[in-house]
């Protein structure tokens, strides 16, 4: 049982320099050289930055994107901001949100030809992987970087943690020297995780090469705790090395320095990580230290040999730069201008309420005397006159006020998205046209989305395979007396035409080889009544040798998760006037009942009443009532024995349509 140090117990520890060899010290140095350039890239003014190095450029773009309130510049200033990028953010965000980004998987082998139902059962374990992450709750704050910055990093990842766990053998709160427990190091999987990475924290190597799978390498950085970084690292051989502070020195023949990307505070650990998939390379430095040996294969945590990174842009400025515009890039000098008009007309007002007065009385006066109810004594009111003409905000004003919101409406998105009223009176028709010519407007941005989506999918099928294949433990095969590897079970709620049920797929070597019969059997038995089984074998070691043959097709396709009233009423509407135009018998009334339904979010088989069976010919009704012999039902005109003379013989008999429409 390894022994677990408590973080205080720690302080007093002596941090020894690593015992390097020549390679490493030549790859470390090669590795700093690296990183240092890669920041002082970055660091550099760019025209694309609006001449601005990055680190000023995304701290402007989160000010205008979270409607930041500057302090007062002097005593009459006010602290006032429209806020109006963050709202046109929240509107964009809350139009993309309102889609499910559900991937479409085909895979093909090496000879291009479509392996049938594995790209759907592969479309189920990247489903459920994104429910054990909760990557809908990431979702929301993926788009909100992309949003303010207009490039934003998320990593692709495999996580497993060391936890202590803490055994209580004897508690008596009476005397505390006889609680007594048990520590103990245990490793927890966390599974695969898609890891959002501020800008700051990611080094590209070319800054003007816009796609990341061309890029020379990668290096990001992240700032934990000591215990954090424990957590991850712990039972790597060289964390006993890790400096808790660094003492900076020159490098020379003789020492190794402490060294870091950049500035770092006591007790926190500075975790790098390179990228190389040319030479396929990956390295891990904390505090300087690195973890791994020269030339560590990249495959070893990105199993397709691609950067496990994937970049979300929102508007691409160019090919040849790497970093795209961001909603608060184009319009937070305009957004700066509106707030220093509505502050100056703010101010007309208080000088309206409060204006500046010029006192001739020779009398030393308080503003308390234009409060209401005040009586001053022995004062002259012709000695006390405005400095300035009365008078409120103008209309110029005003009018210049609605130009710049116009404009920046215009670089953004429509009102009418964001639920505002364009004036007058409109049909659900024109605020439908409107909305869709707003969301012209975010096509870009949503390509965007679309792009990073099937990018992240693509990784986490790697990342899936490569780890989910793996046995969790063994067990005893009672039957053939040996020992057998076990493997880890996915349940996951699916839908199709038939309704909704559970899939439940199984890594399993055996169970490949039943018939449909079989599976048909074992789903029947765990089946209920309300719920529904497929079961599915899926071969673990046949999957982990063919998928780095196969290639994989993603595709994303948005849908709607909720229906809104107006396209209720724009189907309704729909409905009506194709009645109007084509007839009452020209639309499906049964389809249209069930859409209906949908769109106004209720469950039809709930919502509308069952049709009773009606009677056939030659059952008992009463005289002149549907369901009398001869009389069809709905009470129409009954076929009589001359309409069935006048009928052609042979060929294609008419229907009951034409029959009837005979007798009209």
């Amino acid at each position: 049982m390894e022994k677990v140090i408590s973080p205080y117990k720690e302080e007093e520890k002596q941090y020894s320099e690593p015992a390097y060899t020549a390679d490493e010290l030549q790859y470390r140095d090669f590795l700093i050289k690296r990183a240092e350039k890669a920041r002082d890239m970055r660091n550099d003014t760019h025209i694309e930055f609006d001449d601005m190095d990055y680190n000023t450029h995304y701290e402007t773009n989160y000010k205008a994107g979270n409607a930041y309130i500057r302090p007062k510049k002097n005593r009459e200033d006010s602290r006032i901001v429209t806020g109006t990028t963050l709202e046109k953010e929240n509107t964009f965000l809350s139009a993309v949100l309102n889609y499910n980004f559900e991937p479409n998987i085909a895979v093909y082998d090496k000879l291009n030809m479509i392996i049938f139902k594995l790209g759907d059962k592969i479309e189920s374990m990247v489903k459920k992987s994104r429910q054990i992450e909760d990557y809908e709750a990431k979702r929301a704050l993926i788009y909100k970087e992309g949003a303010d910055q207009g490039t934003c990093f998320v990593e692709e990842t495999w996580v497993e943690e060391w936890q202590i766990q803490k055994t209580l053998k004897n508690y008596d709160h009476k005397d505390i020297k006889k609680i007594k427990w048990e520590s103990k190091k245990k490793k927890h999987i966390v599974g695969c995780v898609s890891n959002l990475l501020p800008g700051t924290a990611v080094y590209m190597g070319n800054i003007k090469q816009f796609f990341e799978h061309k890029q020379p390498y990668f290096i990001t950085r992240d700032v934990v705790t000591y215990q954090e970084a424990k957590a991850c690292y712990g039972d790597y051989e060289r964390f006993e090395l890790v400096p808790k502070k660094l003492m900076r020195s020159e490098e020379d023949n003789n020492e190794i320095r402490d060294w870091s990307l950049e500035e770092l505070e006591d007790g926190f650990v500075e975790v790098l990580k390179y990228y190389d998939k040319w030479a396929n390379e990956y390295m891990l430095m904390l505090n300087g230290v690195m973890m791994l040996p020269v030339g560590f294969p990249l495959t070893a945590i990105s199993p397709s040999g691609e950067y496990p990174l994937v970049k979300l842009d929102i508007e691409p400025i160019s090919q040849f730069f790497a970093y795209s515009k961001s909603y608060p890039a184009k319009t937070k000098v305009d957004q700066e201008i509106l707030d220093d008009t509505l502050r100056t007309m703010v101010l007309r007002l208080k000088q309206m309420l409060e204006p500046p007065m010029a006192n001739s009385s020779n009398v030393a006066l308080s503003r308390k005397i234009f409060w209401p109810g005040t009586i001053t004594d022995n004062l002259n009111p012709n000695q006390i006159q405005p400095l300035l003409p009365q008078g409120g905000v103008s209309s110029g004003e005003f009018q210049i006020f609605s130009l710049i919101r116009q404009i920046v409406d215009e670089k953004t998105s429509n009102p009418v998205l964001g639920g505002s009223n364009s004036g007058g009176k409109q049909t659900a028709t024109q605020i439908m046209t409107e909305k869709q010519q707003s969301m012209m407007k975010l096509g870009y941005a949503i390509y965007g989305i679309l792009n990073f989506e099937r990018k992240l999918t693509w990784l986490r099928i790697y990342n899936i395979i490569e780890n989910w294949t793996k046995p969790i433990d063994s067990e005893l095969d009672d039957v053939k007396k040996q020992i057998k590897d076990m493997y880890q079970n996915i349940n996951l709620e699916e839908t199709d035409d038939q309704g909704t049920y559970t899939r439940m797929i199984e890594f399993s070597e055996e169970g490949v080889g039943k018939t449909q019969e079989q599976l048909d059997a074992e789903a029947k038995i765990m089946s209920t009544p309300k719920n529904k089984v497929q079961k599915v074998y899926i071969n673990p070691k046949m999957l982990r040798e063919g998928f780095l043959k196969w290639t994989f097709a993603v595709n994303i396709v948005p849908t709607e998760k909720e229906t809104t009233e107006l396209q209720s009423v724009l189907f309704d509407e729909k409905v009506m006037k194709a009645k109007q135009m084509y007839g009452p018998q020209a639309t499906n009334d049964e389809y249209c009942k069930m859409r209906s339904a949908v769109l106004g979010g209720e469950d039809p088989e709930q919502f509308w009443a069952k049709q009773q069976p009606m009677p056939q010919p030659g059952q008992p009704g009463q005289p002149g009532q549907p369901g009398q012999p001869g009389m069809p039902p709905g009470g129409q005109t009954p076929i009589t024995e001359d309409i069935l003379k006048s009928m052609p013989q042979g060929g294609q008999k008419p229907s009951l349509n034409t029959i009837q429409g005979q007798t009209a």
